[in-house]
């Protein structure tokens, strides 16, 4: 909703120029004991008391006493017309579905409209504190609710004035929705995107993610390694102990599996027990050509904790009942697309299986080529 722009205490002059920017907002009032009147009128619609260079040393205090929620634009101590009024209009529909196109489009559409309002306060060094991080102190904050239920705060380092928390109350609704559109947009990606017994990304994005990584990587001269495996002799441990049981260990391997490898990795669940884990520093490695070496370290030592769990829920109370057969490739040494890459690291995969399986083979074409 759109805030009323009352006059007080404004010269002619004064009076056509916030006019001729604020439009049909602006009330038109015969006095200033008229503008005090007009702000108890729709006290459900936000005002924005404009002091002209005629007002009293306290008009701002008759005005704030009238109605405390009201904002003051003094045009004595400097404020602009222009940028006065374009902040009292509020959030609209324009922008309402901007941010939404921007969800749509991928991306952060909250913080734009957090820029708004610290404008619209005419405040700086404003972040937007989503719920479950602890309730920030109410002092320097805004609460920012969806149907009575607080979704997130607007945060700010020093404290608000009540013209300042007024001003970031009337944005305070839009970014709710916002939010809680973008949070529902983040639930809907990571349903159609992961799989919903182990939580590993899906197949979807794994062709997807290693497309877009193989051309982030090439374009940047970076290393990229793909290790695919599955897991030996699962369909006999599913018959024998029954498809509950091969849940959990599908579940388990994932789990293992992001205890050792980087935050960027990706390990996704790409068939009934087969995997694939992208390994990519998008930023690079952490020393020059360290990428494909480290990718073998870390699929080794996943291997060894395979080996080593232990499931007694299921019966295998002893260590070396689930094994893993694999391959792994590197960019750009065993592929440049991401068909190559898929393709070598399967036969890969398939040799481990041939020589005796619960093995690695890494490429021959690879500087580091070998086994674990």
């Amino acid at each position: 909703m759109s805030a009323r722009v009352v006059p007080f205490g404004l010269t002619d002059d004064e009076s056509r120029a916030v006019s001729a920017f604020a439009g049909g907002r602006m009330v038109s009032v015969s006095g200033d004991l008229d503008t005090l009147a007009c702000l108890a009128e729709e006290p459900e619609r936000p005002a924005v008391v404009v002091l002209g260079s005629a007002a009293g040393r306290g008009a701002r205090g008759m005005v704030r006493a009238a109605d405390p929620r009201v904002r003051v634009v003094d045009l004595a101590s400097g404020d602009r017309v222009e940028d006065a009024v374009d902040r009292a209009a509020g959030p609209d529909a324009a922008e309402a579905q901007h941010a939404l196109d921007t969800l749509l489009l991928g991306g952060d559409a909250v913080r734009p409209l957090v820029d708004a309002a610290a404008q619209a306060a005419s405040v700086s060094g404003i972040t937007f504190q989503e719920a479950g991080g602890g309730t920030p102190p109410w002092a320097r904050s805004v609460p920012v609710r969806w149907r009575e239920v607080v979704v997130g705060h607007l945060v700010l380092q020093a404290e608000l004035t009540a013209e300042q928390r007024s001003a970031l109350s009337d944005w305070a609704p839009l970014i709710a929705s916002v939010a809680r559109v973008r949070e529902q947009h983040r639930a809907l990606r990571r349903a159609a995107l992961t799989d919903p017994l182990t939580g590993a990304w899906n197949r979807h994005y794994f062709d997807r993610y290693l497309t877009a990584a193989l051309r982030r990587a090439s374009g940047a001269g970076q290393s990229l390694s793909l290790m695919v495996f599955d897991i030996d002799s699962f369909k006999r441990f599913n018959d024998e102990h029954g498809h509950p049981a091969g849940d959990t260990i599908l579940r388990a391997t994932v789990r293992l599996l992001r205890s050792v490898i980087r935050p960027t990795d990706r390990v996704c669940r790409i068939g009934g027990d087969e995997f694939a884990v992208i390994f990519y520093e998008p930023l690079g490695p952490r020393r020059a050509g360290s990428a494909p070496a480290d990718a073998h370290t870390l699929a080794c030592r996943f291997q060894k904790q395979i080996n080593e769990q232990r499931f007694p829920e299921l019966g295998l109370h002893a260590p070396g009942g689930l094994a893993i057969s694999g391959g792994l490739a590197s960019f750009p040494a065993d592929g440049r697309t991401a068909e190559e890459l898929i393709d070598h690291a399967d036969s890969l995969a398939l040799r481990s299986k041939r020589q005796g399986k619960n093995q690695i083979c890494i490429g021959p074409r690879s500087p580091e080529g070998g086994e674990c």
